[in-house]
């Protein structure tokens, strides 16, 4: 409702609903703002707006974990669990992949760096122990896959034979 003021020029309205003053406390308006009991609303939305949120949310993520499930079942059906899929050329190390090296370093925040100081014995001992604790393995046979058959002595004068393919099978 307006009302007419009368100021000194006669000129200006004032509103009743903006002059209302609310007495309530900073910690009635907190609850009042949680839940609102005339209007039956929490945290603003009233029971049926709070049940299309969730009811979108449930749907949107529902859909969502679907698509995923969907695409990691379609990724999965295209790996083979013996060979990988690109080898060689196909791949794209190519057909000169990188370089590793074992035994790695005790002190791993140095890096891949292998170094030692030659008239050091503690340092060189330090690197042969490892050397040897990685090399065990193959000493015992027991331990290998395929109890060693698949091994080759070959040096400088004794090449790999030619007629044994891998796993020690002919070809």
């Amino acid at each position: 409702m307006v009302k007419h003021n009368t100021d000194t020029n006669g000129i200006g309205y004032e509103w009743e609903y903006a002059k209302v003053k609310d007495d309530r406390t900073i910690w009635q308006k907190i609850i009042m703002g949680i839940y609102n009991p005339s209007s039956h609303e929490f945290l603003g939305r009233s029971a049926k707006s709070w049940g299309g949120i969730l009811l979108f949310y449930a749907v949107f993520y529902s859909s969502l974990a679907c698509m995923f499930a969907i695409c990691m079942k379609v990724l999965l059906s295209t790996l083979n669990d013996n060979t990988p899929h690109f080898t060689l050329s196909s791949s794209l190390i190519g057909t000169n992949p990188g370089l590793g090296f074992r035994p790695m370093s005790p002190n791993v925040e140095d890096g891949s760096l292998i170094y030692y100081a030659a008239d050091n014995a503690t340092n060189v001992e330090a690197w042969t122990t490892e050397l040897d604790k990685f090399l065990a393995v193959y000493k015992n046979k027991t331990l290998l896959p395929d109890k060693g058959n698949n091994q080759q002595k070959c040096g400088y004068n004794m090449p790999p034979q030619k007629d044994k393919g891998l796993r020690g099978q002919p070809g």
